[in-house]
């Protein structure tokens, strides 16, 4: 199994500037009794990918909620410019 660093280990972004998970919740995730809804999940996701080269999120339907669903294609800066051409 490969080591973790420690960025991964505290939760802390290997990206400059780029707000953790924790900060932009308002508590640690999985924090007991303390859950995120759906939007601050989804608003988390869409805020690292305008804010990093690395992450690029995409709606590809609608829950049975109608919420979006979406996922987060994350890689290198080059394959996440270039996705387009890897999802042909």
């Amino acid at each position: 199994m490969a080591e973790r660093s420690e960025t991964q280990l505290t939760g802390e972004s290997s990206t400059p500037g780029l707000m953790s998970p924790e900060a932009y919740l308002g508590h640690p995730v999985g924090a007991d009794y303390r859950v995120a809804n759906w939007e601050a999940i989804r608003g988390y996701f869409t805020y690292v990918s305008e804010h990093s080269d690395r992450v690029h999120t995409r709606q590809i339907g609608t829950t049975t909620e109608g919420r979006p669903y979406i996922v987060a294609d994350i890689s290198s800066p080059e394959a996440i410019r270039d996705r387009d051409r890897h999802l042909e």
